[in-house]
């Protein structure tokens, strides 16, 4: 039960926001949300980042909705799913 002073007057009854953005500003919100709060998790934020690229968003996006760097956009990435970010971009052959 919360112990809220202000929610006790509504009994029955949880505050929420409804956010009417976009798929990919809401998972942005959500990570700065928690990242404020201090309740962040890498596993997460790399799932987040993925999830995020196979939306459309580009690497410097990502990075500006979720607060991070160019190289800490890469290391989520690279934490899970590395792979998966990159089959469909084509790359020269390495020997000829």
């Amino acid at each position: 039960m919360f112990k809220h002073p202000e929610l006790q007057s509504i009994p029955g009854y949880v505050p929420v926001v409804i956010l009417d953005l976009p798929e990919e500003e809401c998972i942005a919100t959500s990570v700065r949300h928690n990242i404020a709060r201090g309740v962040h998790q890498v596993e997460l934020t790399s799932n987040l980042s993925i999830h995020l690229k196979a939306l459309g968003l580009s690497n410097d996006n990502i990075g500006k909705e979720l607060g991070m760097d160019r190289d800490e956009v890469l290391r989520m990435q690279q934490i899970t799913g590395l792979a998966s970010v990159f089959q469909e971009q084509d790359f020269s052959k390495s020997w000829n």
